[in-house]
């Protein structure tokens, strides 16, 4: 079940889709904000001292890929299995590649989020609103 503190939230997605799902942000972020700050951090299952889970590392859109690509290469990420979160600043928008092998969004732009969600390939995923999951989740447990 996709997150329901997320404003949209993909399906679960195989680990090889994470992967290149996570290659893929840094050309989608650069064509949509141009030369831009972005925020990263590692969070819970990342291969790094615990103490370094969820500090801000400021980056940009023209270097992001090789912090995502050298995470992935020294295993600090694992994709699906390891948090990994970009911040457009004053939390235009964070995307944050899920352990749980899932993508949330939220942001206070949700322009911005909608393009994201339309550019290519993350216009192939299926997306759940809060409220979509919401519903489903309520379904389920007056199931039980």
């Amino acid at each position: 079940m996709p997150n329901r503190a997320a404003k949209y939230s993909s399906d679960y997605l195989p680990k090889e889709r994470m992967h290149s799902l996570l290659l893929a942000l840094p050309a989608v972020l650069k064509s949509l904000l141009g030369e831009h700050k972005i925020i990263a951090s590692y969070g819970w299952a990342s291969n790094i001292h615990g103490d370094l889970h969820y500090k801000p590392m400021n980056d940009d859109t023209r270097w992001l890929q090789y912090l995502i690509e050298d995470s992935i290469a020294q295993r600090i990420v694992v994709p699906g299995e390891s948090d990994f979160r970009f911040e457009v600043p004053e939390s235009r928008a964070e995307i944050l590649y899920c352990h749980e092998s899932d993508i949330h969004l939220d942001g206070s732009d949700d322009e911005l989020l909608r393009r994201f969600m339309a550019t290519e390939p993350f216009s192939q995923l299926r997306w759940y609103t809060q409220e979509e999951v919401e519903r489903k989740m309520s379904s389920t447990s007056e199931g039980h």
